[in-house]
């Protein structure tokens, strides 16, 4: 259905030129992502930075990747190839990921075969988990059913032909995981569990609802932890969901470039994503994180250092703490078994009600009516006329 529904807004969508419409029609592209990648993970009790969560993610984007190919193929026996197929690969047969693979080999044989190796070894430990094996299975068994195997796509795209020239794209996620009350794109749990983002109405408070939920179904948001969370924008240390609910600055940049180029893997077209560093990241980490992403064929990488600039969009925590915790940041180091990555039980994020949960603070007031009445109205649309815009 996504499939489909990109494929007909070409044909809606109006452009300003007619040699721009022209081509979009010549090559009938288009970019279907994923969002709220993280809480998958966090229902799943997966680190984001674990091979586990690796294998996870392959998995999820190769299911993507084979479907979608299957969806455009079956439009294209609709509709018709798009102009410029026949002199595509897709008339050759050959699928995306293909040549990326073989890519790969290459620069594993010629270049630096340690930092490819590492790479495919990390997916490898992933895929040895038990709960991984069992999504594996689970994807085998529909993709067979769609007949969206690599043989099967191989042959009918080269004899059917197919309705879209690029299909999978990871594209910039931050206004629609807002409307989706999800974690943006492929990027880690958390920027923070409680933040400020600067925009031009004003600032705004805002929580990690996915993290906020988990605490509260746990019963581990005690007072000391709410206003160590409200200071600060993550978890005490010592807190045992700390390392489930890891922020982006906790995680080694190594882990930001294996997630980004694990879609990559599975994309014909762009990956958006951002490499987090922490403000004391040496200028070493920043050039061996670009070099790493182009190794493993990465279509392009951002790097963000923290406070780089006078003024950003987002700040962790709500109470506006001089003082930051150190943040935590490990090298990668593959274990050679797999292990359990939570402290706590819970049961799948699914099953939860979709009622907002709201942490009542002193007073019985909620986090969010505390910290408006410190802003003063700030947040406040200036466009409402009545107060009560919601």
């Amino acid at each position: 259905m996504a499939v489909r529904f990109l494929d007909d807004v070409i044909d809606v969508n109006k452009l300003p030129h007619e040699r721009l419409r022209k081509r979009v029609l010549e090559t009938r592209r288009i970019g279907l992502g994923a969002n709220g990648l993280a809480d998958t993970l966090i229902a799943l009790g997966l680190r984001y930075d674990s091979p586990q969560a690796l294998a996870v993610s392959n998995e999820l984007a190769s299911f993507i990747a084979r479907m979608a190919v299957r969806a455009s193929i079956e439009l294209a026996k609709e509709k018709g190839v798009y102009p410029a197929y026949k002199h595509s690969d897709w008339a050759e047969g050959v699928l995306p990921w293909t040549k990326h693979r073989e890519r790969l080999e290459k620069f594993s044989s010629t270049i630096d075969k340690e930092a490819v190796d590492e790479y495919m070894k990390t997916l490898d430990v992933g895929y040895n988990d038990p709960k991984v094996k069992a999504i594996i299975d689970g994807s085998s068994t529909v993709l067979k059913g769609y007949r969206a195997l690599d043989s099967d796509l191989s042959i009918d795209v080269s004899t059917i032909g197919i309705r879209n020239g690029s299909i999978m794209s990871i594209a910039p996620e931050g206004s629609r995981s807002l409307i989706a009350g999800v974690n943006s794109s492929i990027e880690p749990p958390l920027f923070a569990i409680a933040y400020i983002r600067n925009l031009s109405i004003g600032r705004l408070i805002e929580y990690n609802y996915t993290a906020l939920k988990l605490l509260m179904q746990t019963k581990t948001l005690d007072e000391s932890t709410r206003k160590f969370v409200e200071e600060y924008g993550i978890l005490p240390r010592d807190h045992p969901l700390a390392d489930l609910l890891r922020t982006a600055h906790e995680i080694h940049w190594k882990w930001h470039v294996y997630m980004q180029v694990t879609w990559a893997r599975w994309n014909d077209s762009g990956v958006s994503k951002t490499i987090n560093m922490p403000s004391n990241t040496p200028m070493e980490d920043v050039e061996q994180a670009y070099r790493l992403a182009w190794l493993l064929n990465a279509f392009g990488i951002t790097v963000y250092r923290d406070k780089s600039k006078s003024v950003q969009v987002i700040y962790t925590g709500v109470k506006g703490a001089e003082v930051k915790p150190t943040v935590e940041v490990k090298e990668v180091k593959v274990e050679t078994k797999p292990k359990v990555e939570t402290k706590a039980s819970y049961t799948s994020l699914s099953a939860l009600k979709d009622k907002l949960v709201r942490i009542k603070g002193n007073g019985g007031e909620s986090i969010e009516e505390e910290m408006q009445e410190e802003l003063g109205g700030e947040t406040d649309d200036p466009y409402c006329k009545t107060g009560s815009c919601g």
